[in-house]
């Protein structure tokens, strides 16, 4: 697979050889296998499906930033919330979400459980992670595919994200 290095010098190439060339059909044919390759490197890179979006709900806006800002790194679509209300107006406004990771513990007349709670009821296809800097006594099980204590281990969270979706690690950019 050509990168854009190889393919400026292709390119660069074929300018400089157009004038030696005596067979128009020559310089078709070259070009015709540059806009080939062209095609084929570009619809690897092409995602036939959008990737997942995930719904990050937490009331600190540095935690919530910095796990948005992880999730986002790591190819995913991300939408913040910072309470239970602003999520359920996102997922009402039909946003295509498919993870929902939620602090537990936020200010206003309901929590994180009741927002997953809501989003398992009402929304079953899509899955939840919930966090918080205490482990809840109930509530849980049956409602969250998975709990974090907080700090968060990003790479934890990933990973689970990944495991709940069925989606292989983005490969690595190369340097």
């Amino acid at each position: 697979m050509p990168g854009a290095r190889q393919l400026r010098f292709l390119f660069t190439n074929l300018i400089h050889e157009v004038p030696r060339l005596r067979n128009l059909s020559t310089c078709l044919a070259l070009s015709r296998k540059v806009k080939a390759m062209t095609e084929r490197d570009l619809n690897k890179h092409s995602d036939a499906h959008p990737p997942a979006a995930v719904l990050v709900v937490d009331d600190d806006p540095i935690l919530r930033s910095t796990l948005a800002f992880e999730i986002r790194d790591a190819g995913y679509q991300v939408r913040e919330a910072s309470n239970t209300d602003e999520a359920e107006q996102i997922l009402s406004a039909g946003a295509p979400i498919d993870v929902v990771v939620t602090d537990i513990e936020m200010p206003g007349p309901r929590d994180g459980l009741a927002l997953a709670k809501s989003v398992r009821a009402f929304r079953p296809h899509i899955k939840v992670i919930v966090a918080s800097g205490a482990i809840p006594l109930t509530g849980v099980v049956g409602v969250a595919d998975a709990f974090f204590g907080k700090p968060y281990d990003f790479s934890r969270i990933l990973m689970r994200i990944r495991s709940l979706l069925h989606t292989p690690p983005r490969a690595a950019d190369p340097a």
